[in-house]
């Protein structure tokens, strides 16, 4: 990630990589983005709330910069000042406090980022109405008032969260156990808490090969014999129109000295990441909880299947129920397991099918779709 006042982070390309598959092969639509800045970030929350309704499950993963005050976190945009606030960041409780209002079935927050305090903020930001309910689920990549990590080693390629997440996070458990689990591999990691090169949020890699990502570079995968084909495009999701490339073909026949050349324009439209808009503002910049305003959207559009009457399957269900779910459509509200106070058990989304809500008592959420699932 390409901060311009604060240091680089290249480990968050390959984690959400490794996370967007895993969700993808269980049927979750996923949009990945990297590299946004304060509207761009803004813009996509806006557009993911667009996308959940009553009894959709819903998860948002940040990697990044971040810090976390008075028992809100923020996520910190590429654009943000050397000394940043709360706004100039986007604060995950009135994100939650947006997803609420869409009576979501299940809300999970992977938040990758560091937890201290930021000596710049004294502000106390009051996220609007939060309630108290137990569909509420947050994943921290470290501890309050902690700093979050990333090594420094040739054998490890992802983040220490992802890193182990990747290795649970299929497991047919029920989400808070899930998170519980990889709480402990990564207090029993030696990477993690022996005499290991450890540096704050920086890059465990050099290279994105070498991070593990599919990304193709030029200069990385040259050929000796063939010209490498391949390149990297940097931001498209600030892309205003539609991708056109020129075809150069520069050749000799046999029978002539001079070189011919022929172009050809080619035009692919527009990656679904750049229809999104994200460099348009939605509302005005702010971090109140009534800063996330419902607009229309394209990016709705290409996701008709997520609704209350969508097939995907949900993040967790309960294995005896499988059958039922599938001959059911209805548009229902459940909630997730036992779980205390609001600010004691962080909250998380994702997307798909739901129970009547007087069946929550003795449901047990789990993963319900393993058969895809490769790590790396």
């Amino acid at each position: 990630m390409n901060y311009l006042h604060h240091g680089q982070l290249r480990a968050p390309i390959s984690d959400v990589h490794e996370l967007t598959n895993l969700l993808r092969q269980m049927d979750f639509k996923v949009v990945s983005l990297l590299d946004l800045n304060f509207q761009e970030m803004h813009s996509a929350v806006t557009e993911f709330l667009l996308l959940l309704d009553k009894g959709v499950y819903g998860l948002l993963y940040y990697a990044g910069h971040g810090y976390e005050n008075y028992g809100n976190s923020f996520m910190v945009p590429i654009d943000a000042p050397a000394s940043y606030t709360s706004q100039h960041c986007l604060c995950v409780q009135n994100i939650l406090t947006k997803m609420q209002e869409k009576e979501t079935g299940l809300n999970v927050f992977l938040l990758d980022m560091c937890r201290v305090r930021n000596p710049n903020d004294d502000v106390k930001v009051q996220p609007g109405l939060l309630k108290v309910t137990a569909n509420i689920v947050f994943g921290y990549a470290t501890c309050v008032d902690a700093k979050a990590y990333e090594v420094n080693r040739e054998d490890v390629a992802n983040g220490i969260f992802i890193n182990f997440l990747k290795q649970r996070v299929c497991e047919n458990e029920k989400v808070t156990i899930m998170l519980d689990r990889v709480a402990e591999d990564m207090g029993r990691c030696a990477i993690a808490r022996a005499d290991v090169d450890v540096d704050l949020k920086q890059s465990n890699q050099e290279t994105l090969l070498e991070a593990g990502s599919l990304l193709l570079i030029k200069e990385e995968l040259r050929c000796p014999d063939v010209p490498s084909l391949y390149t990297r495009i940097h931001s498209l999701q600030r892309l205003r129109r539609e991708l056109t490339f020129t075809v150069c073909l520069h050749y000799t026949y046999a029978n002539m000295d001079e070189e011919v050349e022929e172009k050809q324009p080619v035009t692919v439209g527009k990656p679904l990441v750049s229809k999104l808009n994200l460099y348009e503002p939605r509302t005005p910049r702010t971090c109140s909880a009534s800063s996330f305003t419902s607009v229309s959207s394209s990016f709705v559009e290409e996701f008709p299947s997520v609704s209350p009457t969508s097939n995907t399957w949900p993040y967790y269900v309960e294995s005896s129920n499988i059958d039922s779910l599938t001959s059911s459509r209805s548009a229902n509200v459940p909630e997730e397991c036992d779980s205390p106070d609001l600010y004691d058990a962080p909250p998380s989304p994702v997307s798909s099918k739901s129970w009547p809500h007087g069946q929550m008592n003795d449901a047990n959420y789990r993963f319900s779709d393993m058969s895809n699932f490769n790590s790396y």
